[in-house]
């Protein structure tokens, strides 16, 4: 009896040493610009005492390395994957201070590992849970956050992630305040926290019609924003039209009582702004953002994947022969190609997909001449390219998340 206690109290001691260890550590969080990021660093700098350095969603930030020099710290938090946090941040600072970098599939998983991961800091059993694009009440919940001194969790509209659900029984979280937008499924969500053992769910209502009415106004400002800029771009142009779509039918939405579809549009508006806006920024100082990788490697994986798309139509609409079943082989080997380039994005080896997007490039024109002997066509090179690009740009751009680039939204192919 003796030695379980013993063991007991030096247990204790490595937990409440290991406490004080990062506690006393100078610490400081890189977060991008995207809002649900952000709101998790505040809450976790609160707990750390840490500074928070903030860079651009997806870009470059050359002074990154003085800034953090600057701050002397030993340690540096990286919030988020390297499609938020680019890789090259993560290369400059290693080797300089001890880096470690948090960032799931999502935002809602990249929160969900930093509460489990930091869960001793938290000193109550309860969380606080929000919408991710809810901008407003992201800002409220990490208000209150600090000040209880208890988790933040991110959801969707109506679905709780399962990354959130295990994060929160392993925590032993048995009481939430839910934070709502007009657009969020309450009863399931509800519903999905009492099969985990959150039988205690506090709602923290809105004013349904003046938040949406308030977020069309900002979605409306952010487009008028993004036309008043001189410089402007194919790919903003698109997105700042898709933008305006998107806010009439909020609009109108609106008009007919159906507030929180008429939310969803508007949030979906204001991003979509917002990203047009940072397309303009940055084609005027690095010519569409060709000086950073990701970027680079983003802009080739949507030109390449929208002329793939476009030749698989061709060949869909081919008579069989055996001239098709060789064409299909051929597709089919760069199709295998291109989901190995969408590998290395996802995992943030930019190098590695360009130089696979590059070998596709390659392969097209001879599938391209082999479809048109087949069909009596002519090939129509880059020109044919550039057309699909923009033609599948127009006709694909669906939004899933706040803040998030507008070829990941195509890619998700989430519907508002």
């Amino acid at each position: 009896m003796k030695k379980i206690g013993i063991a007991i109290v030096i247990v204790m001691f490595l937990s409440i040493a290991g406490n004080f260890t990062i506690a006393d550590e100078n610490v400081a969080i890189v977060v991008s610009d995207n809002c649900a990021d952000h709101a998790i660093a505040e809450v976790l700098s609160e707990q750390l005492n840490a500074s928070i350095v903030t860079v651009e969603w997806g870009y470059y930030d050359e002074s990154i390395l003085q800034r953090i020099m600057d701050l002397n710290v030993s340690k540096v938090i990286i919030i988020g994957g390297p499609k938020a946090v680019v890789i090259e941040i993560e290369m400059a600072l290693s080797g300089v201070v001890e880096v470690e970098r948090i960032g799931g599939e999502d935002r809602a998983e990249t929160v969900a590992m930093i509460c489990e991961e930091y869960s001793f800091m938290f000193k109550e059993r309860r969380a606080l849970v929000v919408q991710g694009n809810d901008e407003k009440g992201l800002k409220d919940a990490v208000e209150k956050a600090k000040i209880c001194g208890c988790p933040l969790f991110i959801i969707e509209d109506n679905e709780v992630p399962e990354c959130v659900m295990q994060a929160m029984e392993k925590m032993g979280i048995n009481d939430i305040e839910l934070i709502q937008t007009p657009n969020m499924d309450v009863e399931h969500i509800q519903t999905q926290f009492a099969n985990i053992g959150c039988e205690k769910v506090q709602l923290r209502g809105v004013p349904i019609k003046e938040r949406t009415e308030e977020e069309i106004n900002e979605a409306e400002e952010k487009i008028s924003e993004a036309e008043n800029l001189e410089a402007q771009n194919d790919v903003a142009v698109i997105m700042i039209e898709k933008a305006k779509e998107f806010l009439e039918t909020a609009k109108a939405l609106y008009n007919e009582g159906y507030y929180g579809e008429a939310f969803g549009y508007a949030v979906s508006a204001k991003i979509l702004a917002e990203n047009a806006i940072k397309v303009i920024e940055h084609s005027e100082k690095d010519g569409h953002g060709q000086g950073n990788l990701g970027e680079k490697a983003e802009n080739m994986l949507t030109q390449v994947s929208s002329k793939i798309s476009d030749m698989e139509t061709e060949i869909q609409s081919l008579e069989p022969s055996d001239n098709t079943t060789e064409i299909e082989n051929k597709f089919n080997e760069i199709k295998a190609k291109l989901e190995e380039a969408k590998t290395a994005f996802d995992s943030g080896d930019y190098e590695k997909c360009i130089e696979i997007l590059e070998e596709i490039k390659n392969m097209i024109p001879e599938l391209q001449q082999m479809i048109n002997e087949c069909s009596g066509g002519e090939d129509h090179g880059d020109d044919d390219c550039e057309k699909a690009s923009k033609k599948i740009q127009e006709a694909g751009v669906k939004i899933a998340h706040v803040q998030m680039k507008i070829y990941e939204a195509m890619a998700q192919g989430k519907d508002v």
